[in-house]
């Protein structure tokens, strides 16, 4: 580059450069010489409002009080940065402002249930998975299907008439839904009215149950297991009687363990294809035929999908030590 630019007349590149003004040129000069290289230095830019010293102050601050607001975390740290530079610095250690999840409140016992479970059923594969049928109930409501409304509106304008979404007290009426899946599938849904009793799930067992038990024999000579929660009705005396005279082995379950069971998968999905649907229920009537339309569209797939995930929920189980899991 240095030969190059002292061979070479400047006149001569500046006659065949017409379109580059020869002040500029000139300059390219002094730069390939200088440094024998025309590309230019990199720009420092402007420096940084927060030291690497008080970054590491402000990441043991969060993680010592995690609950602390952006305000809080400034006055605790003395860091002088506005709102906007704080949360771009947390956002650099991958620290996100975040809606605290909801689960079920877990007492010390239930954790260790839950924990116990894990090492019951710790390694096993998915052949295993599929001699289980999970079962559940679900409560839906009316208003459910209409979902979350959105409008681009200004905030003096949220609480008019005509951006309020009403809500209607019992939420418009529900149903109460009951279903069981396997590795072959989904069973039809089975609507309960009122309350249910041990009575009337006895009756549920004897209809719905125990014939898909009694045909599981001939995939499973081993026998098959049928989870249902920890329910009052579900633990009746006369249930597990009824249970153990008709050989329907109901495993240990650990109670508050609604993330285990994948049918509960199932009832989000739903609830979440209601609030999508072009035409939304108006009554009883149409939600409980809304709701044996969108469960028939499942595919066995889906269902398949959930079952075999049961190992992975297992070891997620096993990894937090019977707390709380991502699903």
């Amino acid at each position: 580059m240095r030969k190059l630019c002292s061979n070479v007349a400047m006149s001569q590149i500046v006659q065949e450069m017409p379109n580059v003004p020869a002040r500029t040129l000139y300059g390219w000069k002094r730069r390939a010489l200088a440094r024998g290289s025309l590309v230019p230095n990199k720009s420092p830019g402007r420096p940084k409002k927060i030291t690497e010293r008080e970054a590491r102050l402000i990441h043991r601050s969060v993680k010592s009080d995690p609950g602390q607001k952006i305000a809080e975390l400034i006055a605790s740290t003395g860091v002088p940065v506005c709102h906007d530079t704080m949360v771009k610095e947390l956002k650099r250690w991958n620290i996100r402002s975040t809606v605290a999840a909801k689960r079920p409140m877990l007492t010390d016992n239930q954790i260790a249930m839950r924990r116990r479970f894990a090492q019951i059923h710790a390694g096993q594969d998915l052949d295993y998975w599929k001699r289980w049928v999970f079962s559940d109930e679900c409560s839906v409501e009316l208003d459910c299907a209409e979902g979350t409304v959105r409008w681009l509106i200004t905030p003096q304008e949220r609480y008019k008439q005509q951006f309020i979404q009403g809500k209607r007290q019992g939420g418009g009426g529900k149903l109460m839904i009951w279903s069981m899946i396997s590795f072959n599938g989904m069973a039809p849904l089975v609507f309960i009215e009122g309350t249910q009793d041990a009575r009337g799930y006895k009756e549920l067992l004897q209809r719905e149950v125990l014939p898909v038990m009694l045909g599981r024999l001939d995939d499973f000579p081993e026998g098959s297991y049928y989870m249902d929660d920890g329910a009052s009705c579900h633990d009746a005396h006369s249930v597990i009687q009824f249970c153990y005279e008709k050989g329907i082995d109901r495993p240990f379950w650990p109670s508050n363990s609604p993330d285990m069971n994948p049918i509960e998968w199932i009832w989000g999905w739903l609830k979440h294809a209601l609030s999508n649907l072009e035409s939304k229920p108006r009554n009883i009537a149409e939600l409980k035929l809304a709701l044996i339309q969108l469960a028939n569209a499942l595919t066995l797939q889906s269902i398949q999908k959930l079952i075999a995930g049961m190992p992975k929920r297992i070891e997620e189980l096993s990894r937090v030590n019977g707390c709380c899991t991502n699903y």
